[in-house]
């Protein structure tokens, strides 16, 4: 994963993620997704949110498979510029675009 962080708004980012797997697959506006023509075997499986990620190993037999994540609140991260110093206070909009 390759975070990136706008030096001049501490809200603006971008999330790089970077697989060597023709399986990685992104979720839709209700979270959820398909992997077509998964083969029958063992797989781990990494998910990942801005607010957090989970690793997990299971086993695929070929049945659909129903998995339901939830993602806690997070405290946000405190960055500093690239001067070191903290960024000026923000508005009330408090989401990352």
């Amino acid at each position: 994963m390759i975070k990136v962080y706008c030096n001049v708004h501490a809200s603006m980012a971008f999330f790089l993620y970077v697989a060597d797997s023709p399986w990685v697959v992104l979720t839709d506006a209700k979270g959820s997704f398909t992997v077509p023509r998964l083969p029958k075997g063992e797989y781990q499986v990494e998910l990942w949110h801005r607010q957090g990620e989970l690793e997990k190993t299971w086993q695929w037999d070929g049945a659909a498979l129903n998995l339901r994540l939830g993602v806690s609140h997070h405290k946000k991260e405190k960055r500093k510029n690239k001067f070191g110093l903290s960024y000026p206070p923000q508005d009330d909009d408090e989401e990352i675009y």
